[in-house]
């Protein structure tokens, strides 16, 4: 009898020095993996923060375009908040249908949405709209920028005819008649500027730094291909 209970108390006290051991082993694991856990968080908050720089690199590069004077010059789209709003629209939708052709990363595409509706929102408050009625304004704008980017999907697939629509229907719907020339050379634009951007490598893109078709200047060929 005392021999078994002296056998148990062996056991129990091997089992008992062994909790350690284990202990420190489970906390072991569990550290390697908190640390990895750690590093793979850190990993990711620094490729959101790359892929967020390369998009407002790109916005800025889509308001820089849309700010080239030949667009109301020679091209004649109204100078106005919707005139300057359907350009900046429209250079957005290029980038977008390239991004999605070229499989560029999704969360880019994503951002440059953010970052316009960003934009639109500070823009609105410094032109002294109402914080109340912000919101609702940047939620109808944020809708319309979904509409436009369907129909100019859309018209680009259909060929040369559709996409003169859509461009009549959002640059030049306010003038009458619609000025043909003008229709053509914005249509001719926009089909130069998706082929030039498809090629585009991915690495260039997402540099940040894309380039858009030279605006036509009122004495240069394209112009007068246009007006003939």
């Amino acid at each position: 009898m005392g021999h078994r209970i002296y056998l148990s108390l062996v056991s129990k006290t091997r089992r008992v020095g062994r909790l350690p051991k284990i202990a420190a082993s489970i906390a072991s694991v569990n550290g390697r993996k908190l640390i990895n856990w750690f590093e793979n968080l850190k990993e990711a908050r620094r490729l959101r923060a790359i892929d967020l720089e390369i998009s407002r690199k790109l916005y800025e590069s889509i308001v820089l375009q849309s700010r080239k004077p030949s667009f109301y010059s020679v091209i004649k789209i109204p100078d106005t908040v919707n005139g300057r709003f359907e350009l900046i629209v429209l250079h957005l939708f290029l980038l977008l249908y390239c991004f999605r052709r070229n499989s560029i990363a999704t969360l880019v595409r994503q951002n440059l949405i953010n970052i316009m509706i960003e934009d639109l929102d500070r823009a609105l408050r410094q032109m002294g709209t109402g914080d109340l009625s912000v919101g609702r304004k940047v939620k109808k704008m944020a809708s319309v920028i979904q509409v436009r980017l369907r129909a100019y999907e859309s018209a680009l697939e259909s060929g040369h005819e559709g996409l003169s629509k859509v461009v009549t229907e959002n640059f030049f719907a306010s003038v009458q008649p619609a000025p043909d020339i003008e229709i053509k050379l914005m249509t001719g634009y926009v089909l130069q500027a998706s082929k030039g951007l498809l090629k585009m490598s991915r690495e260039e893109v997402m540099s940040g730094r894309v380039i858009f078709p030279a605006l036509p200047d009122g004495t240069n060929s394209e112009f007068q291909r246009a007006a003939s």
